[in-house]
């Protein structure tokens, strides 16, 4: 059940505007909080995925990865998301058993194993579905549910898990198309696979280095131009690996090498597009202290597969890394230093002017002196020079170790994106529909 939270705020580096009690507002305040299911465990918010298709906005909202099940809810269109989930009952026990992943992919399109049309799916996680054999659970809107196939030993590992409650967790992505390729990792077994559509079969990913512990923690696949590049973070190592994939039914993904940070580099990834002058999209990868931002199409023309060693950012081709972000305080939201800056990112047009925006959440920042209730930053980034936080986002009235900016997606509503996060210290999530420099035209009821 969607319940309005009527206590918000928010701080804005350039615009200076605030929002105080709003005891007073029952329809058209400018946040919007969606309280935890029944059907849903512990966590909720822990992890969230939108989804877009024929003009309608679907959100996935995770609860603990590995244990919870999945609340999915329509954002609605305009301001006015629907009251009730879709269904709390996403990743259940009753169709074999489920594992949530530590993040989720959308499939606006698919063809299922009867080769049946499916419509608005997500691949959410692992387990095993009645006659289908474990692999990585595919849930539609409609109700459908059906596994893709994996390798033997981690259909095996996945078996034995679910047999002994043991789960095994798996991070996911999929690409921006209607029936795009999908990424998962298998970070316990230093294992990704990459599915060109999930009727298509699988293809693994390799790296000639030594990949170590953590491989494949973190996946992102985005499309440029008519080629997928593939991210695989291992954070433990601080690095992440880098593939090309043609199209294909059966593609050869061509390993364009590792690159290594600094402390927790690639925990979090994100990609799309941002800048004007830049024609492709941007991967954003975290560390521990920063979000740095790369032009796609440069890493695509990287030739560092035979590298016995990554490459550290300093050895990237000019022009590969195209800038970087940090936390940043006002006077109601404090603490860089325990911020957890990083801890999610997304990617969107907020503002409706057709380039992106980078949203990143840290749940560990103090917002009116209340300890890691957590808060989302806003960087509206014309050019590449200009990092300066455009606007930070918290919720008033919220409690200590709520931890709002766990996760972030952003979900379409009509002609931009609207900002959803996880605060699950509290089992809430929340959509916020007003940044400071939104237009007025866009700003509906709620921004007024």
């Amino acid at each position: 059940m969607i319940a309005r939270w009527f206590a918000l705020a928010s701080g804005s580096l350039l615009v200076g505007c605030s929002w105080g009690r709003f005891d007073d507002v029952t329809a058209d305040a400018p946040v919007v909080i969606l309280d935890k299911p029944s059907g849903v465990g512990a966590g909720f918010g822990s992890a969230m995925t939108a989804l877009s298709h024929d003009d309608r906005g679907l959100l996935l909202v995770h609860g603990t990865p590995g244990h919870s099940k999945a609340a999915l809810f329509d954002v609605g269109t305009g301001s006015s998301p629907l009251e009730d989930a879709l269904s709390d009952n996403f990743c259940t026990s009753e169709t074999g058993g489920c594992f949530l992943g530590s993040s989720s992919a959308a499939i606006p399109l698919g063809v299922g194993p009867s080769g049946k049309e499916v419509l608005n799916c997500y691949a959410l996680g692992l387990g095993e579905k009645l006659d289908n054999q474990a692999g990585i659970l595919i849930e539609c809107e409609d109700k459908t549910v059906f596994t893709i196939d994996v390798t033997p030993m981690l259909r095996s590992e996945i078996q034995e898990g679910l047999q002994n409650a043991l789960p095994e967790i798996v991070a996911l992505s999929s690409d921006e198309r209607e029936e795009p390729a999908l990424v998962a990792g298998f970070d316990t077994f230093a294992t990704a696979l990459y599915y060109p559509k999930i009727d298509a079969g699988f293809v693994e990913l390799d790296a000639p280095q030594t990949k170590g512990p953590g491989f494949g923690r973190t996946v992102n696949v985005t499309r440029v131009a008519d080629r997928n590049l593939v991210a695989v973070g291992a954070p433990e190592q601080n690095s992440i690996h880098l593939f090309s994939v043609e199209d294909g039914d059966a593609p050869v993904p061509a390993y364009l090498g590792c690159v290594r940070g600094d402390d927790g580099f690639a925990r979090t990834l994100a990609s799309g597009p941002i800048f004007e002058d830049v024609a492709v999209p941007v991967l954003a990868v975290a560390d521990l202290e920063q979000v740095l931002l790369f032009d796609t199409a440069e890493l695509l023309e990287l030739d560092a597969g035979a590298e016995s060693e990554c490459l550290s950012l300093a050895s990237l081709p000019r022009g590969a890394e195209l800038t970087s972000v940090k936390c940043g305080e006002t006077g109601a939201v404090q603490g860089c230093g325990s911020s957890d800056f990083g801890a999610s990112l997304a990617i969107g047009d907020v503002d409706g002017d057709g380039d992106g925006e980078l949203v990143v959440g840290a749940p560990g920042m103090s917002a009116r002196d209340v300890s890691k209730a957590g808060a989302v930053a806003y960087f509206d980034l014309e050019d590449p020079a200009d990092t300066q936080i455009t606007d930070l986002k918290f919720i008033a009235s919220a409690e200590s170790g709520d931890r709002l900016g766990t996760s972030l997606a952003m979900a379409r509503s009509d002609s931009r994106h609207v900002v959803a996060t996880g605060i699950p210290g509290s089992g809430r999530s929340a959509i916020f529909y007003c940044p400071s420099f939104l237009p007025a035209r866009l700003g509906a009821g709620r921004c007024d």
